[in-house]
């Protein structure tokens, strides 16, 4: 009598177990990616909710300011949003740009990015008011 049998099985097994490592291989793959970007959203609306912040800051102080800025403006605010007057230990910039009409009204636009040359733009923020002669 002979044994005429073709195989143990592990064959079938071994290519199911390929094809289950595979599987999870994708999940976890997608998985990470969600998590990358959910962290780069997290990260940019702390930098935008701070950017608002500086900007109301400075759009209350010139409001209070008698004085005219006379066109541009920059400030700088290091990584966790303090005020330095150090243009290289910036990591965000901000441009005040103020203009005022004969009517009496001042405007001041203020815009707020990530330093650097391909610095994001975070945050603009338009402001008014009236200065009677």
């Amino acid at each position: 009598m002979t044994n005429k049998r073709g195989g143990s099985g592990s064959g079938i097994f071994l290519m199911e177990m390929m094809v289950v490592v595979f599987f999870f291989m994708l999940c976890a793959s997608t998985c990470i990616l969600a998590f990358a970007k959910s962290d780069r959203m997290s990260r940019l609306a702390w930098e935008r909710d701070h950017a608002v912040s500086a900007a109301q800051s400075e759009a209350e102080l010139w409001k209070l300011s008698d004085e005219r800025m006379d066109g541009k403006q920059d400030r700088y605010w290091n990584a966790d949003w303090e005020e330095t007057q150090d243009p290289a230990a910036a990591v965000y910039t901000g441009v005040l740009t103020e203009s005022v009409q004969d009517t009496g009204m001042q405007n001041l636009q203020i815009v707020i990015r990530e330093a650097g040359e391909r610095g994001e733009e975070l945050f603009v923020l338009e402001a008014a008011k009236y200065v009677r002669p």
